[in-house]
């Protein structure tokens, strides 16, 4: 039986037979021509700005998304600060506003109970015994100890500013690429070296000379325009002057921020504490020799030793001068009958920087202490997140002059077997160096040598 196709999808298979021979002579002739002769298209002007505009469109977009980005971070540290202040101190100012208009909201916001529990005398205090109070005292104490005197020229403000900035930009110039990583430097024991740098590439050292002479110039054209006028009367100055050269009188500051007190000076004797501050040079130098960092070539020890950044702290240190610690008192002025609080600066001395040493071992161990708390804002939000029945009350107690009372050996006795517990169940930190700590411990508390 003959089968017969049908005239129209006889005539669509030769259509689609015949599109099928003319794409492949077409590929056949793409393949064999040469490349050279495929020329690109050239666009148009039009369409070139077009692009050229998107992509600026694109980079300017790019640029308002990261500064929005950092806009936005910036606003949320400065909230986080915000909310900070404000639980520590109780407001907030508002620095768009004028001063007299944050005083007035302050004042509005405050309570009865604040109102009257502010503190009326915050100017001076008067605890001469038996010697008159010079005349206009108490106005140029109630200024504070803080009070900034101006200078008669702003020339004599920046005497040694350019030339600490010169030594800056050389020190970051050639330490920008080798502090990174450094394991001999820790950040909490750090003595700036009297290491004089080398000067900087031609570039930076030329702007550094524009912006100094710059800045000297500017100086010196406002000197000769107008001098800066004196923020003391003449007869504040003359008894800053005369405080200054007295040895009867001595200006310390009250207790709790409560202004500044008036009283004798009394004098000690300063020959035993030299010869103490000389033994105890000594015994540090000695300290420092056992515990040193070891090398290859040294003898093997059954302790940890001191690391180089360590050293290097100590041993710049002790090249500062032989400074004693100075005591002083801070008044009690809101105690009845009046007390004095003593206080040891140890500022200046080399038992200072062996006691930040000391201190940042110890406060490696804070964690280890389950009584250890932070500041007192982590107790007032500890205390808020209290849930207590309503015939509950919170009390607060205080020792009446803890660390005047604690005995020193008793308190190295304790300390010492504390460490050692620590050590002996293993929950000392990486590289604790035990035996150091503990000698210098001994030292340190034992010998706290000072002049007043």
């Amino acid at each position: 039986m003959e089968v017969k196709e049908h005239p129209r999808r006889g005539h669509q298979g030769q259509v689609k037979q015949a599109k099928e021979e003319t794409a492949g002579r077409c590929h056949s002739q793409k393949q064999q021509q040469p490349h050279h002769q495929a020329m690109p298209t050239r666009l148009s002007r039009r369409i070139q700005r077009r692009r050229q505009a998107k992509r600026r469109r694109k980079a300017l977009s790019w640029d308002m998304k990261r500064r929005r980005r950092f806009m936005n971070h910036a606003d949320q540290v400065v909230g986080k600060f915000g909310e900070l202040l404000k639980k520590q101190y109780g407001f907030l100012a508002d620095p768009a506003l004028p001063l007299w208009k944050n005083v007035e909201r302050r004042l509005g916001e405050m309570s009865l109970d604040e109102w009257s529990l502010q503190i009326s005398n915050m100017s001076c205090h008067n605890l001469l015994q038996s010697s008159v109070l010079p005349p206009g005292t108490k106005k140029l104490l109630g200024l504070g100890l803080n009070y900034c005197i101006r200078a008669p020229s702003i020339l004599s403000t920046t005497a040694n500013t350019h030339n600490r900035m010169i030594e800056d930009v050389r020190r970051i110039y050639h330490l920008k690429d080798n502090i990174q990583g450094d394991d001999d430097y820790i950040k909490q024991l750090y003595i700036k070296s009297d290491y004089v740098f080398d000067p900087a590439s031609d570039e930076i050292e030329e702007a550094v000379s524009n912006f100094t002479n710059a800045i000297k110039t500017e100086q010196l054209r406002r000197s000769h325009r107008k001098k800066p006028t004196r923020n003391l009367t003449r007869r504040q100055w003359e008894l800053v002057k005369f405080f200054k050269d007295h040895d009867r009188y001595i200006i310390i500051f009250a207790d709790k921020n409560l202004g500044p007190c008036i009283l004798e000076r009394r004098q000690v004797s300063k020959e035993w504490a030299t010869a103490r501050i000389n033994g105890l040079s000594r015994v540090f130098e000695r300290w420092l020799g056992k515990y040193r960092p070891r090398t290859r070539f040294d003898e093997p020890v059954d302790y940890i030793c001191i690391s180089s950044a360590e050293e290097t702290f100590l041993i710049r240190a002790k090249k500062r001068p032989d400074g004693f610690s100075k005591f002083r008192m801070t008044g009690k002025v809101h105690k009845d009958p009046f007390m004095m609080r003593p206080i040891v600066a140890c500022c200046y001395s080399f038992m200072n920087d062996w006691s930040k040493w000391l201190d940042f071992w110890f406060q490696q161990l804070k964690h280890l202490i389950p009584s250890y708390v932070k500041d007192s804002q982590q107790v007032l939000d500890e205390l808020k997140a209290l849930t207590l029945p309503p015939n509950a009350r919170v009390f607060t107690g205080d020792a009446n002059s803890m660390y005047n009372n604690i005995d020193t050996e008793h308190a190295i006795t304790l300390i010492t077997q504390w460490l050692r517990d620590l050590d002996s169940d293993g929950l000392l930190p990486y590289g604790f160096p035990l035996d150091a700590v503990l000698d210098a411990m001994k030292i340190i508390m034992r010998n706290n040598i000072f002049e007043f």
